[in-house]
């Protein structure tokens, strides 16, 4: 059966709707959720080409590859902060932290935006050895090999937030 559209319902609907499928793909990707060690590595891989990026060197095929991929099964993308914020809550996140993550990530979003790439807010979910589900927000941002992608740019939006986080750290150190 097709899923109903979103587009000839009330906002408020429309916006109950898109909670609800943002929290079945939760449900999903945290399902898909990789172990601790996996994640780790793939995060290695991104902020290792990106800190290529920063001081200017050329990437790879394999790192280009890697990095044009457009998400991974643990991957959850949200359209807005607001909706991000909003399955945050429903999920127990206490209103600080929200804040906290959503003011930090906006940061690099706006950046992003500012010098024209592209930018997808999405949260990566990874597993750790008890079981237990953890996730990371995070700003993917696409790229074009030599073009406003590079150095300068990715600079700008990795230490775009007042208190970089240690990945974005790594990228720019």
């Amino acid at each position: 059966m097709p899923e109903p559209s979103l587009e000839n319902r009330e906002p408020e609907q429309q916006n109950e709707l898109e909670i609800e499928a943002l929290l079945d793909k939760i449900a999903k990707a945290a399902g898909s959720a990789v172990l601790k060690e996996e994640f780790e590595q793939r995060q290695k891989k991104i902020d290792e080409a990106a800190k290529k990026m920063v001081s200017g060197q050329k990437l790879i095929k394999p790192e280009i590859d890697f990095l044009s991929q457009e998400s991974f099964p643990n991957e959850v993308e949200f359209s807005s902060f607001e909706l991000m914020a909003e399955v945050f809550l429903r999920i127990g996140l206490g209103q600080e932290l929200i804040d906290e993550i959503i003011e930090h990530e906006r940061a690099h979003f706006d950046a992003a935006k500012e010098k024209g790439l592209d930018a997808k807010i999405i949260i990566k979910f990874y597993k750790l050895k008890n079981g237990s589900i953890q996730f990371l927000p995070a700003i993917k941002t696409g790229f074009e090999e030599g073009g406003d992608s590079t150095s300068e740019n990715i600079r700008k939006v990795v230490s775009a937030p007042s208190t970089p986080s240690p990945s974005d750290k790594s990228k720019i150190e």
